[in-house]
């Protein structure tokens, strides 16, 4: 990690995820037997890659231990001491993050770049808190994933955009008590198998996976699954609220309040 502090700085420009934010809380699609049947089995394998590779937990946790290491090292005055630097209070500072990824070997003592890529991300301090967006790029970024008793070799490469909320994160805020959207482009790998991604989704509290899916005619909805209680749903124009309408991919059956679908 390396830090640049200053009362003004040349801050790097963050992508806009706001239109993103916004369909999220406001899909437009109309759900039907129809659009179902082109989707469905797209979005069912697009659920089972991001459930299998653990990419978000991946991501997640580079920025966490980034953030815990600025909550350890910031007094209660909210000075930032930062080694060979000083302390700086309440700073704007621009963090670039370099996290060498971990790999396949699981006997190696710790992840080399060369072999098992890397994730870099920017992550901007505003008077001490943790700015809302995080973003940057894996380079061929290698890792295991756990599934049930199963381990994965789970690859990314491409770019990464996380976004926190409207508000600057205090550093000793819990980020995963957040919801988190995330926005993938490029190229995710589990067990062999690479499929290219270009893809938002977003993580709620209690294992709660959303994924926003696009239709060709520019409308969306949002299609819900818990990683926990692997219970479905979908949000569309018509099913709004935090749950929306029950919906399985599997069963390929929808229960809107117009009645079931089946594709």
């Amino acid at each position: 990690m390396t830090m640049s502090c200053a009362e003004t700085l040349d801050i790097p420009v963050a992508p806009d995820l706001d239109d993103v934010v916004v369909a999220y809380a406001s899909p437009t699609a109309e759900i039907s037997g129809t659009v179902m049947e082109v989707v469905g089995d797209e979005l069912l394998e697009l659920r089972e890659l991001l459930e299998q590779s653990e990419v978000f937990e991946e991501i997640l946790d580079v920025i966490v231990s980034v953030q815990l290491e600025l909550d350890a090292n910031t007094d209660e005055s909210g000075n930032l001491a930062v080694p060979g630097l000083g302390a700086f209070p309440e700073p704007n500072a621009v963090i670039e993050i370099n996290h060498d990824c971990a790999g396949w070997d699981r006997d190696a003592a710790e992840g080399d770049a060369e072999t098992a890529g890397s994730i870099r991300l920017t992550m901007l301090l505003d008077t001490g808190d943790i700015r809302p967006e995080v973003w940057g790029d894996a380079t061929q970024c290698k890792f295991l994933a756990a599934l049930d008793a199963t381990t994965l070799q789970t690859s990314y490469d491409g770019e990464v955009a996380v976004h926190f909320g409207e508000e600057p994160v205090p550093t000793g805020e819990r980020l995963r008590d957040l919801v988190i959207t995330f926005a993938l482009t490029g190229t995710l790998g589990v067990a062999g198998k690479e499929v290219p991604i270009d893809q938002s989704f977003r993580l709620r509290g209690g294992g709660e996976l959303e994924i926003l899916w696009e239709l060709n005619d520019g409308t969306s909805f949002v299609y819900l699954f818990n990683l926990e209680t692997l219970r479905q749903g979908i949000r569309d124009a018509n099913c709004t609220g935090d749950k929306g309408c029950s919906c399985s991919l599997e069963e390929r059956e929808c229960t809107l309040p117009s009645g079931s679908i089946f594709w």
